[in-house]
């Protein structure tokens, strides 16, 4: 059967149970099947690498039978190193899992027994026995392997919003390599955390460093537009304000300023502050902007929108169009297209009337040229 969608404040656990029990079930024995179709690193994170390190290391066991279970990541029967290495690459996304979602079911049983065996688990499978002399209580265990949390069985995690990390916003040069800094906005304590990026062809992420929360190549993944790090230690992270708190290596294609090239909009940082706690902060980055950065790096292109018509034509027959983005006001894109090589374009935009539009035309010598627009 397929796992039924969550209701209100109901638990995973609880929703696939109540489902069962209202089913119309006549003497026999079952052995029941469940699916759930999911990315298998959606709800897994940083914090649950911290917790099975943590258990392996002694410094805090895992209360729950269930939690065991998630922590066997590669479900050889134990909860090793090798658990911690396949949930970081799952976290990092170079670890596919071969079409596996890892959700997992059990019976209620399995939090019951005080001692377990990681591998032996088929008492534990869903097999009933329905007769009238006999009724059987069918609650099931959900989880996940590498959702030692449990976050995304329980659907009552909490997260807040506000700005953590803080960068200057540098002027970049075509072909020069940079070291952007992200400092602290205000004092942090956290247990581990999870940093995304999404950038254009602008920008090529080279690495991430950092002395505070030794920073290794294993912890981050570069993709061709985009790049995720995650920390995690024995110990908690701490940072009074303004402190740098890591390092991220850049090489510019183009000449311009940072913000141009990293929208906050697309960059996503959670922190996770304690291992007690669902609870994490989810912000973006912020920019300290230089006063005397012009956003309108050059005027060698013509914009025009009418009628959802976009037309862009360059004011210089030297001046080749090589990519065009048009973002709305809320950060999202709208459209793209990053091979245009012409001195002209001309597209349609759709659904896009009387709105305030911002667009960023790359040129073919490396030149920027952004500004806003009024589509009417």
């Amino acid at each position: 059967m397929a796992v039924p969608a969550l209701t209100g404040n109901k638990s995973l656990s609880s929703s696939i149970s109540n489902t069962l029990k209202t089913a119309d079930w006549k003497e026999g024995t079952y052995d029941i099947e469940l699916d759930k179709y999911d990315l298998c690193q959606s709800g897994v994170s940083s914090v649950d690498i911290v917790l099975v390190m943590r258990h392996i290391l002694g410094l805090r066991e895992l209360d729950s039978n269930a939690k065991l279970v998630a922590a066997d990541y590669n479900e050889d029967g134990k909860v090793s190193a090798a658990d911690l290495i396949g949930m970081r690459k799952t976290v990092l996304g170079t670890e596919d899992c071969q079409d596996d979602s890892k959700w997992r079911f059990f019976k209620n049983s399995l939090n019951e027994n005080n001692l377990i065996e990681l591998d032996n688990l088929s008492e534990h499978d869903l097999s009933y026995t329905i007769n009238q002399f006999e009724t059987q209580d069918i609650n099931i265990i959900a989880l996940k392997k590498g959702d030692v949390n449990q976050s995304a069985i329980d659907n009552e995690s909490t997260k807040s919003k506000k700005i953590q990390l803080v960068t200057d916003d540098i002027s970049l040069r075509a072909g020069n390599e940079y070291e952007v800094k992200f400092t602290a906005k205000e004092a942090l304590d956290f247990v581990s955390g999870d940093f995304n990026f999404q950038y254009g062809p602008e920008l090529t992420i080279t690495g991430f460093s950092s002395d505070p929360l030794d920073i290794q190549n294993y912890h981050y993944h570069i993709g061709d537009n985009k790049a995720k790090l995650i920390w995690y230690g024995e110990e908690n992270a701490s940072f009074d304000t303004d402190e740098q708190v890591l390092t991220m290596l850049i090489r510019s294609n183009v000449n311009g300023q940072l913000s141009d090239f990293l929208s906050p909009s697309s960059t996503d940082i959670e922190l996770h502050l304690s291992l007690d706690s669902k609870k994490s902060i989810r912000s973006q980055i912020s920019f300290d902007k230089n006063p005397e950065h012009d956003y309108n790096l050059v005027s060698s292109f013509s914009v025009q929108m009418y009628n959802d018509q976009l037309n862009i034509e360059s004011n210089d027959a030297a001046s080749i169009i090589k990519s065009v983005e048009v973002f709305n006001m809320t950060g999202q894109r709208v459209y793209a297209n990053m091979n245009v090589n012409q001195t002209e374009l001309n597209t349609t935009l759709q659904g896009n009337h009387t709105e305030i539009l911002a667009y960023r035309i790359l040129s073919s010598n490396g030149e920027i040229q952004v500004r806003k627009t009024f589509a009417y």
